[in-house]
């Protein structure tokens, strides 16, 4: 036997006779090992609360999307976080818009944008108003650009109006309770800070001076002979006729016999027929009365009366062009011939839009038919000229607004209160609307403070009333309340062009400072970087 065996069996026999000694030994070396490992397992537990609490503070402070550029031009830019204010800003805005009806565009305000489909399309709702923020911001770019290379600047008026919107942020903050991270980050996500907004508006307040001044300058430029022009080009956007009419839509089975389906539409066709005939209006109203007296009795209608009123009172409309559904009396009544209209006062005229001719049409046209209703449409429609189509000549008003908003001072009293102290402070003055303007660039929350050339309609509810009411003079100031934006101290400035001048004058203008634009879009490119915008998540 070797030494090393021997010595193995001595080792072995020692390991029998002495347990404790070896046991001993194995419970020092566990000891040994978990004095090393336990500092390990508390260093890493430390590094990933670190890690994550890293992760989030940088998330929550936006230093990764801060430190990328989402757009630029040559001398300006917008970062990842002034891009996801601006994302945001859109939405913020539809919310104001459609706040009431957002449950019927599908959008869960409780969940992030980027998580929720925008309609049927392959893209989020944030995929939607980013391109919207996207086309804005980069329009502003290139409108700075501009104002750069003629020497325009902010002001210190600009500067003021951008500090009272970062202090109207701020008051709203307080107002309802939150801190100003957990109110920027609540409206427009994780990241955005106060610095963003300002560099944010610092920017497109530049761009939209300029592009005022353009527009201005262009609208100021346009001549009548343009007007003429741009009118008789959009003759059909721009007029309007005086009509009576009825129109009468019937479902037909495609199951019936094509006999049983032309009794039907016969029968229609008759009645629409007999109220064709009249040759002037006081034949149209009775025909149409005597017609719809005895449609409601044979429906058994609870109100005769009201029906037939209802019916009379519907048959009357000024009409657009874009007004009338029915395409074939559309291009009827607005028929035009060497820029003058056709139809005369007193023309009547039926129109038969058979949607089952149409069907039969288009299955010889192809073999096949796409339709698989099992009801067909007959529509009888009958058209008399009250008067013949003429300019639209509807008034507009000339306005100013100081508007003092509900998020400026964080509440109704309080954005009350501050309307009733800048009117103070203008009845203290000269009354004047150079002085009304000046008050105005100080105290608005809005970017205009006059509107031209206002269409009935065209303003929120409260704001058109004041503005359209009987009476209404030149001069006139008075604080109006609308319950989506605030307190408007409103300057009635006088009177408009005629819509359809007003609106050809801006169709000039528009065409005008597009083509300027295209200019300043040539000479001054913007490089955008997907990535950033794609990595911006609310």
């Amino acid at each position: 036997m070797g030494k090393g065996q021997r010595a193995r069996e001595l080792r072995a026999q020692d390991r029998i006779d002495n347990p404790k000694k070896y046991s001993q030994k194995k419970k020092n070396n566990n000891k040994s090992k978990k004095s090393w490992l336990a500092p390990l397992v508390f260093v890493v537990a430390v590094l990933l609360v670190a890690v994550i609490f890293i992760s989030s503070y940088i998330e929550d402070n936006g230093f990764i999307l801060r430190g990328k550029t989402a757009i630029k031009t040559d001398n300006f830019e917008v970062n990842g976080t002034m891009m996801q204010f601006a994302a945001m800003q859109s939405y913020q805005n539809f919310l104001t818009n459609y706040g009431t009806l957002i449950q019927y565009f599908g959008i869960d305000t409780s969940k992030k944008l980027s998580a929720q489909q925008y309609y049927d399309e392959d893209k989020t709702w944030l995929d939607n108003f980013m391109e919207s923020a996207q086309s804005y911001v980069e329009e502003a770019l290139v409108y700075a650009e501009a104002a750069k290379a003629e020497g325009i600047d902010l002001e210190e008026e600009d500067f003021t109006q951008i500090d009272n919107y970062i202090e109207s942020l701020k008051n709203s903050a307080w107002q309802n309770g939150y801190s100003e991270k957990q109110f920027l980050s609540m409206l427009y996500g994780k990241g955005v800070k106060m610095g963003d907004i300002r560099d944010f508006y610092e920017i497109t307040t530049l761009a939209d001076k300029y592009k005022a001044k353009i527009n201005e300058e262009t609208r100021d430029a346009v001549t009548d002979e343009e007007i003429e022009d741009y009118y008789f080009e959009n003759i059909d956007a721009h007029s309007i006729a005086d009509v009576l009419f009825y129109s009468e839509t019937i479902k037909i089975d495609k199951t019936l016999s094509d006999e049983e389906k032309e009794a039907k539409k016969a029968e229609l066709l008759a009645n629409i027929e007999n109220i064709a005939a009249a040759t002037n209006e006081e034949e149209f109203k009775s025909a149409l009365e005597a017609y719809l007296t005895a449609k409601a009795e044979a429906a058994e209608s609870a109100d005769i009366e009201k029906a037939v009123t209802e019916g009379l009172n519907n048959a009357s409309a000024t009409v657009a062009k874009s007004g009338i559904s029915l395409k074939e009396a559309a291009e009827w009544v607005f028929e035009v011939a060497d820029k003058i209209y056709v139809r005369n006062a007193g023309e009547i005229k039926l129109f038969v839009d058979d949607a089952s001719k149409a069907e039969k049409a288009d299955e010889e046209a192809e073999d096949t038919s796409s339709d698989t209703a099992k009801e067909e449409n007959y529509t009888v429609a009958v058209y008399y000229m009250v008067s013949a189509p003429r300019r639209d000549d509807a008034a507009t008003k000339n306005v100013g607004h100081i508007l003092l908003s509900f998020d400026a001072y964080g509440s109704d009293a309080a954005a009350k209160a501050k309307a009733e102290e800048v009117l103070d402070m203008y009845k203290a003055g000269e009354m004047t609307k150079e002085s009304f303007e000046a008050l105005a660039k100080e105290y608005t929350a809005d970017t205009s403070v006059f509107y031209d050339n206002v269409a009935s309609g065209e303003m929120v509810d409260e704001f058109d009333a004041w503005l359209f009411a009987p009476k209404r003079k030149v001069g006139d100031v008075e604080i109006v309340k609308t319950e989506d934006y605030g307190y408007h101290i409103m300057y009635f400035v006088g009177e408009g062009a005629p819509l359809w001048q007003a609106e050809c004058l801006d169709g000039v203008t528009a065409e005008k400072t597009g083509d300027i634009f295209e200019g300043f879009e040539e000479k001054y490119p913007v490089t955008v970087d997907k990535a950033t915008i794609k990595a911006i998540d609310c």
